[in-house]
């Protein structure tokens, strides 16, 4: 961790427990969805399985139009590991025990260094529960079922260091776009493996 990041933890962690309350709850959540310009109609087997992705980790939503790659082990905590990573393609943040994958991204797309960043999960928000959610770990793709939504304070940490008892997998990002001070946390759980391999 780089110098000071521990005590930034620590303070963020303290305020996480002392305000632990989403700013909404999750299963009133009545957030506008936005149009989805890049909505791709895509199912698993055209996508994944024919291209036989086997030599890396993608993540992969279609009713979001999201396909992109996962760059794994990112701490989430330092603004110097996560930024070059999520200006590009998805992060997983490490360190998050064995039953939770908790992946994050941009909404919005900003410059970094002369060129504009993706905005990967601009369309995260036209996720409902029931949607499926796809990961493809070097061949061994996992089908997850989007099971809610909700918003939270920046500061509100509950969602990366919980210890869930079943596995779980949690997207974040900025929200509304271009936010500063809240996150969109969609949470699912596992409905199906396939190995590839």
């Amino acid at each position: 961790m780089a110098k000071g990041s521990g005590l930034l933890f620590f303070l963020l962690l303290t305020v996480s427990l002392l305000f632990p309350k989403t700013l909404y709850p999750s299963d009133e959540l009545n957030i506008p969805t936005l149009p989805s310009t890049s909505y791709v109609n895509a199912k698993l087997n055209d996508v994944i399985v024919s291209q036989r992705l086997d030599d890396g980790y993608y993540l992969d939503i279609p009713k979001a139009g999201i396909f992109d790659k996962i760059q794994d082990r990112v701490d989430p905590f330092n603004i110097y590991a996560y930024m070059p990573v999520i200006y590009n393609r998805v992060a997983q943040a490490s360190g998050t025990g064995k039953n939770l994958t908790y992946l994050f991204a941009h909404s919005s797309s900003y410059v970094y260094k002369g060129t504009e960043s993706k905005a990967i999960f601009a369309n995260l928000n036209n996720l409902i529960k029931g949607d499926q959610i796809i990961l493809n770990k070097y061949g061994q793709i996992k089908k997850y079922q989007v099971v809610s939504k909700k918003i939270v304070h920046d500061v509100d940490l509950w969602p990366l260091t919980q210890k869930p008892k079943e596995e779980t997998l949690v997207l974040q990002t900025c929200w509304p776009l271009n936010s500063l001070t809240t996150r969109l946390i969609v949470t699912a759980k596992p409905v199906e493996v396939i190995a590839v391999k």
